[in-house]
């Protein structure tokens, strides 16, 4: 009976291990990358992809509460680098690979634009001119 329970007790203690492990591996962070439009011409600025191993994506809304917050540093640095007025907006996924498709969608958007002789233009911010970052507020 001694031996029975021993086993059950290593069984339950490498359940909860595994769980443990599989929560932590979902948590993970969150990848970024930024774009801005130009409100008087038809140029779009995208940033670079960062990640962020402390924020998380809402499992009900699948929303990022932070978006506004990267959207906005990146609107400030667009308005002081090109003095103009932009419009911004975040894109954000757990896993890399579906916001490096994201990211590649918005590129061919463009090629069809200018194909399509429509006034566009994509400029791409190297990471070493802008660079995201994020401050946890303190509770």
């Amino acid at each position: 009976m001694r031996l029975y329970t021993l086993l059950l007790f290593i069984l339950f203690s490498l359940t909860v291990s595994t769980d443990i492990e599989a929560k932590s591996k979902k948590d993970k962070g969150v990848y970024i990358f930024t774009c801005g439009e130009s409100l008087n011409d038809s140029t779009s600025y995208v940033s670079g992809i960062f990640f962020f191993p402390q924020l998380k994506v809402n499992k009900k809304t699948h929303y990022l509460e932070q978006s506004p917050v990267f959207s906005e540093q990146f609107r400030h640095y667009l308005q002081n680098t090109y003095n103009d007025h932009f419009a911004c907006v975040t894109f954000s996924n757990t896993k890399k690979a579906k916001l490096e498709k994201q990211l590649l969608k918005l590129r061919r958007h463009h090629e069809k634009r200018i194909k399509g002789n429509l006034p566009s233009k994509l400029v791409d911010i190297p990471a070493d001119n802008f660079k995201l970052t994020y401050t946890s507020p303190t509770e």
